[in-house]
């Protein structure tokens, strides 16, 4: 009768078990993620903030960036002093709205709105089971000379992104993402450079590259007080937009 010696027997078993030892799945991937950034305790008492930072474009020119976010509400605004262009954006809890030379003041609806929230709340990634409808585990990639798990997402208004986590630490290291827009569908990319703990161990990210339609440029958030007193009326809908 043939027998198995040990070492033969210690490789069947390894290879028998391999794949469940590295099978992965999106919502795994995610869940650490949130571990990663502090996890949901850290941040069950960050109830308000108010960011300050800056966009710098390849060309030179600076965008200037304050928002204010307690829970649901936002309001963010971003200004061009050397082109004397602003552009604003806010939510009251229910709706949402944008106001710029270019376009006017309009509802968001649809991924506009989905944008304009998920971009303005740190806390976003805690709620990637209500966030994503769509959560698929699409392998391994390499990132910056560093292995990273590629998950694609989808959220229930149809805004579609590859994030990559890094395969050690677990964090967001570049998103490329998909929108629908006035002037059709944009496909960016964000790149995680710096992140930073602003409360009880929660962190947030400081630093980015993004790259969009062509426009390259370097964000920086350069102060970020947190748990402060905003009074509700900077979250109102203008006055034009109110039914």
């Amino acid at each position: 009768m043939k027998r198995f010696n040990m070492p033969g027997l210690l490789a069947l078993a390894i290879l028998s078990l391999a794949p469940a030892a590295v099978a992965q799945t999106a919502d795994e991937i995610l869940a650490a993620n949130v571990v990663a950034i502090g996890g949901a305790d850290a941040a069950k008492d960050l109830k308000s903030y108010i960011i300050h930072g800056s966009m710098t474009m390849m060309n030179g020119m600076t965008v200037k960036m304050v928002s204010y976010v307690n829970g649901d509400k936002m309001f963010a605004r971003q200004t061009v002093e050397s082109m004397g262009l602003e552009m604003v954006m806010g939510c009251d809890g229910t709706d949402c709205y944008a106001n710029d030379q270019m376009m006017g003041l309009r509802l968001l609806e649809g991924q506009d709105k989905d944008q304009m929230v998920t971009s303005n709340d740190f806390t976003a990634a805690l709620d990637w089971k209500d966030l994503y409808k769509t959560r698929e585990y699409k392998g391994e990639v390499e990132e910056n000379g560093r292995p990273a798990h590629n998950v694609y997402l989808e959220t229930e208004q149809g805004m579609k992104m590859h994030n990559l986590y890094d395969k050690e630490t677990n964090m967001l290291v570049k998103s490329t993402f998909t929108v629908k827009s006035p002037m059709g569908e944009i496909t960016g990319e964000m790149w995680f450079d710096e992140y930073k703990d602003i409360h009880n161990g929660f962190k947030v990210p400081v630093k980015m590259h993004t790259k969009t339609m062509g426009m390259a440029g370097t964000v920086e958030f350069t102060e970020i007080e947190v748990n402060v007193e905003i009074p509700d009326s900077k979250f109102d809908l203008p006055a034009d937009l109110k039914k």
